[in-house]
């Protein structure tokens, strides 16, 4: 098909069809999303039990053994990760990376379906079950109601109101309160009271029950009227308890709840404490759903918090923290600016290179191409995020390349005489396998990048596709509506050969003939360049993800065993009072503070000896002048002194996929005394490297515990079981949940339990009496007897093994390959003949970088091989392809460069850009050497034809490279702001195209010229 003639002679419906993309393009963009990231489906499910009062290694082996040993035969399930902690477990279940949605929601309820055959003990929880996405991980505001009351009713009645309130918002997905004081009814019984009746706590909790209920009984039809039947026994009060019977007495008498104990209306003790600038509060945080705009959501939030704050009592007052807004802004600003730059810069480079008018029609393709991308975009179900918009900068420049050529080629056949219509069926005819050629082998490479397994590939797999989309819509509006624009649009053409660039072409010609008489030895020094970019790879660090600067970090407080959470709380207070003053003075906001709870990047610690400190910072438009870290160093200083804590870490919020930390290492199996043993020895290890900080193990011994010894024979004899008594010694000192009341539209949870002077000394363990099956109660010395001891507090497991992790954190440049390779031999050789039972498993960045790397280097000989298919079939040739793919080794001498004397570590977005340079730097070769085979079947010359191919492809081979080092040169450099994750990857590409595009021009024509050497002396051998 003529695609020039095509478009030239339908201008009507090329401009309706423009101006439909253009609108339509424009709606798409306002209705994409906008938000941090994609959002990731990790195909992973949480399963989580409850079994109050049963201690960490008793719920290990009832239930975390139990569901593991269930469910590990579930399809495609990758890894199962435990947590085993006093009275609750979780599991991890890890699907495989690469399962589709339709795949992962057949496993996930083949793993419910598993679950629900699991028996477990009578006190277990029904499990929790939920799969997560990055929407789930992240909250993107916190609303917290400060309160200066200390009315807990008023705080709790506020927290509900605005929960209620904000859930009408669409695209919030969850509204979840911690820290509010639930109110409850406690019951609490004295011990005397119930032995001197004969009666346990059983028979209490039992009477409440049954008696607080109302009970349906039916229909009963008398003539023409139905009644319905309801025994009522509700109560509308905490004192009805009170009355409620336990049990007759043999005079016609009773014995009832209030006679037993007291009746106490209060609020129970939340999950954890928290402080907002020094001050208790209540928090609410936000979690939206998959396809919710970020920023709007959080303006509607906002909006319904202002206005309820107006209705708010004295004394509760209304703040915001963790704004994930503030960072979506300044990430989407940061690349938005870049962008914006990057496209002046194209805008004058095209001026310099071709004029006003050509510049002007070159430049309408890339709103035409933004918005064919932007439908695509909105259907793919993608969002506005860091790397959708990266995506587009890095393709800001390309997108023209196509264009250029075209329009560059019809130029051309306008000075040779021809009118502007014919000009640009001619010039667009001329190029069109080319173009093709090049998008194709552009796709090749970044396409496969598409297929990278793991989280890491999912965060990273929008750039492919968004670049990919960006390249078919910039052909397709190269090749169709371009040349209806030239045709209308052309003008007249200056005389071929004069101005500058007509000087410097005649001027390259000669240089380029000169050096290809020296080829051969143009070619060793090429060679011995690459060799050396080769070795120099060893001195580039490694970093697997470049992360943002997040306006926030985290002080992470861990207290000894044992520790009550008024203890932690004075420590988490003396923090609070070094931190508190610096509020309001440029560089803190705000002080979040949680008493009883840390949460980590892969955990979340429910204790009463942890607390954190979330540490707001401004942003730098609000007048910060120093990066996190360096605020956060001097904070560490300032809390250096502070005594009592065990282990206090400051840590910056994690803005990428989740990583493990720069060292990592895991033990596995069966004995934690073996494995602790051995951590330790590593701790000691780590701890011989100064650059090495934060060095942990996740080996949690536990704190002081009580253990009952049950004599089975005893107790079986008096009908007692070991689960009967358990059970009712956590029902005397934890209390049981007897029933619910409402107060009002509040459910109140009724609590029976020991009174508090019953249950606060080892003796009042020791004086308990235990109910028989047949009415007696029998002394705890009878059947039990006590043991001091430790518990564990924490366990973790992996693939149904125990195992411990220790890790640490590594300043720059620190030896973590020796690290790893240190401790991988000491393993082998004092380790291992000791405890073979015990496997090491080595983790940390390190090891993940070389795994990312192995894939990504996978996927670019796919992409290589797909590159050479093409140039084959184009060229029609098995040697030509190796010419043009040589610029491939010039864009890694390039990136080596810019890496090495930079001092800029390698990371997966770097890794990303070498990749895709193998696609973009063979564009400009492909254009070159057909045109040099054109000349080659006129009749001219090798020498004359490569001479003459480089200096007439001079201009397009330069301007498409420079219009694409133009679009990413403010991003590289920062002009717009600078980006720790993105900037790398385009300075990257931007030298590595420089050098490819020097080989392009240089090494590319003697390339040929040896090539034909070779053929012509095998020809000459073949003839003698």
């Amino acid at each position: 098909m003529n695609i020039g003639k095509f478009s030239v002679t339908n201008s009507v419906l090329i401009n309706i069809m423009m101006a439909a993309i253009m609108v339509l393009g424009l709606v798409s963009f306002f209705r994409l999303p906008q938000q941090v990231m994609s959002n990731i489906s990790f195909n992973w499910v949480l399963v989580a039990y409850g079994y109050p009062g049963a201690s960490a290694e008793e719920v290990e082996k009832s239930v975390t053994v139990e569901v593991e040993k269930e469910i590990s035969d579930v399809d495609h399930i990758s890894a199962i990760k435990s947590t085993v902690r006093d009275g609750s477990t979780y599991m991890f279940v890890e699907f495989e990376d690469d399962l589709s949605e339709k795949e992962f929601a057949r496993v996930f309820q083949d793993l419910r379906a598993e679950i629900d055959k699991v028996q477990l003990p009578d006190d277990v929880t029904d499990p929790h079950i939920q799969d997560f996405s990055t929407t789930e991980f992240m909250s993107i505001l916190t609303v917290n109601l400060i309160d200066e009351l200390g009315d807990p009713a008023a705080m709790h009645r506020a927290a509900t109101t605005l929960r209620d309130k904000l859930l009408d918002v669409d695209d919030i997905a969850k509204v979840e309160i911690y820290g509010a004081k639930r109110k409850e009814v406690w019951i609490e019984v004295d011990r005397r009271r119930l032995e001197a009746f004969g009666l346990s706590l059983d028979h209490v909790a039992n009477a409440v029950k049954y008696r607080n209920m109302n009970v349906p009984g039916g229909t009963l039809e008398m003539g023409n009227r139905a009644y319905l039947i309801e025994t009522r026994g509700e109560a509308a009060t905490p004192e009805d308890f009170k009355r409620i019977v336990v049990r007759s007495t043999p005079g016609g008498g009773s014995v009832s709840v209030g006679d037993l104990g007291t009746i106490n209306d209060g609020y129970a003790d939340p999950l954890y404490d928290a402080r907002f600038n020094g001050t208790a509060c209540v928090s609410l945080w936000l979690t939206r759903t998959e396809k919710g705009n970020v920023i709007r959501v959080v303006e509607e939030a906002k909006q319904i918090v202002n206005e309820f704050q107006e209705t708010l009592p004295a004394g509760i007052r209304v703040a915001l923290s963790n704004d994930n807004t503030y960072f979506i802004r300044d990430t989407l600003g940061t690349l938005g600016r870049n962008a914006l730059m990057g496209f002046g810069m194209l805008i004058i480079v095209l001026l310099v290179f071709i004029g006003l008018r050509n510049s002007m029609i070159t430049a309408l393709g890339i709103p035409i191409t933004f918005a064919i991308t932007f439908m695509f975009m909105e259907w793919y179900g993608e969002s506005l995020n860091g790397s959708s918009l990266f995506a587009l900068v890095l393709v800001l420049g390309m997108i023209v390349d196509h264009a250029i050529v075209i329009i560059e080629n019809s130029y051309r056949h306008r000075q040779l005489g021809l009118s502007p219509a014919d000009a640009a069926i001619a010039g667009t005819n001329e190029v069109v396998k080319p173009v093709i050629a090049a998008t194709m082998t552009t796709l090749a490479a970044f396409l496969p990048l598409m297929l990278l397994p793991g989280i890491m590939g999912k965060f990273m797999r929008i750039v492919p596709i968004v670049v990919s989309l960006a390249l078919v819509a910039s052909t397709l509006e190269a090749l169709v509506f371009l040349p209806v624009h030239f045709a209308e649009w052309g003008g007249k053409a200056k005389e071929k050969g004069t101005g500058w660039i007509g000087r410097f072409q005649g001027a390259f010609r000669a240089l380029v003939a000169r050096i290809f008489k020296r080829r051969w030895l143009a070619l060793g020094i090429t060679l011995l360049v690459i060799i050396v970019s080769a070795v120099v790879t060893r001195f580039v660090k490694e970093d697997l993800f470049a992360e943002e600067d997040w306006t926030m970090f985290y002080i992470d407080i861990e207290l000894p065993k044992g520790t009550p959470r008024s203890g932690t709380d004075e420590i988490v207070r003396r923090f609070e009072e070094r931190l508190l003053p610096h509020i309001g003075k440029g560089e803190i906001v705000s002080v979040t503070s949680s008493v009883g709870l840390m949460q980590t990047d892969d955990d979340w610690i429910e204790q009463d000896n942890v607390g954190q400190l979330s540490v707001d910072v401004a942003e730098r438009k609000e007048g910060r002048a120093r990066p996190i870290l360096e605020i956060m160093e001097e904070f560490k200083k300032l809390c250096a002194d502070i005594p009592g804590a065990e282990d206090v870490r400051f840590r910056m919020v994690n803005t990428g996929p989740p990583v493990d930390k720069p060292v990592q290492f895991r033990l596995a199996g069966d004995n934690f005394d073996d494995m602790s043993s051995i951590a330790a020895d590593f701790r000691r290890l780590l701890e011989e490297y100064p650059s090495l900080y934060n060095i942990d193990d996740n080996f949690d011994p536990g704190g002081p515990e009580l253990r009952l010894d049950v004599n089975e024979q005893r107790a079986s004899e008096l009908g007692l079981s070991v689960g009967q008594i358990g059970l009712y010694v956590r029902n005397c000192f934890e209390g049981v949940e007897a029933t619910t009341y409402y107060d009002e539209d509040d459910a109140v949870d009724v609590i029976v339990k020991l009174a508090e002077r019953d249950r606060g000394t080892v003796d009042d363990l020791l004086q308990m009496k235990f109910p028989t099956p047949d009415g007696r109660l029998v002394p705890f010395s009878t059947v039990c007897s006590l043991e001091r001891g430790t518990g564990m507090a924490i366990i973790k497991r992996t693939d149904r093994k125990r195992e411990v992790t220790v890790s640490a954190d590594a300043q720059e440049g620190a030896p973590i390959q020796e690290i790893s390779k240190r401790v991988e031999e000491e393993f082998a050789a004092r380790y291992r003949p000791l405890y073979p039972d015990i496997t090491l498993e080595m983790g940390g960045q390190w090891q993940e970088f070389k795994v990312v790397f192995i894939d990504i280097l996978r996927l670019f000989w796919i992409g290589l091989f797909l590159i050479y298919v093409i140039l084959g079939a184009q060229f029609k040739s098995f040697l030509q392809p190796f010419i043009i793919m040589f610029t491939i080794p010039f864009a890694f001498v390039g990136c080596v460069m810019f890496l090495f004397f930079s001092g800029t570590p390698v990371s997966i977005t770097v890794l990303f850009a070498g990749v895709a340079l193998a696609g973009i730097s063979v564009n400009d070769s492909i254009v070159l050497i057909s045109f040099i085979n054109g000349l080659r079947r006129t009749g001219a010359d090798v020498a004359e034809a490569v001479a003459e191919g480089a200096a007439v492809r001079l201009r397009p081979i330069i301007l498409t490279s420079v219009t694409t080092i133009g679009g990413l040169l403010p991003m590289a450099i920062g002009l717009g702001g600078m980006s720790a994750t993105w900037s790398p990857m385009a300075s990257t590409i931007i030298f590595g195209l420089f050098f490819s595009t020097v080989g392009t021009l240089i090494v590319i024509p003697c390339a040929y010229g040896a090539l034909d050497d070779i053929t012509a002396k095998f020809s000459r051998r073949a003839r003698e």
